[in-house]
């Protein structure tokens, strides 16, 4: 049963394309938003089998914190993309090659 709710939830397909997105994509707000649906497609993955074996309250606060850790994450990484740009000019990941010194 949770197999089969789970397959056709819509947690596989952002997981999924998260990770296309991630992995197709050279630039790095791209890649952000890729790493954002990966981890909302996990988050919801967890909501929904929380709701299927009823543990609510759990699962939800759980699914609460992700969110928050997540928000804190792509803050970070917006800021680090922004300071990139600044020195490189371009937020496409083949011009990083040298980013020691």
């Amino acid at each position: 049963m949770l197999e089969t709710y789970l397959l056709f939830s819509c947690s596989i397909v952002l997981f999924f394309s998260g990770i296309i997105t991630l992995l197709i994509r050279r630039n790095l707000i791209f890649m952000l938003i890729g790493l954002e649906l990966m981890l909302n497609g996990a988050n919801l993955n967890l909501v929904s089998a929380g709701r299927l074996h009823h543990i609510h309250l759990e699962t939800e606060l759980l699914g609460m914190f992700v969110l928050v850790v997540t928000v804190a994450e792509v803050a970070i990484g917006i800021a680090l993309v922004v300071q990139l740009f600044k020195f490189y000019k371009t937020s496409d990941t083949g011009h990083f090659n040298h980013l020691e010194g």
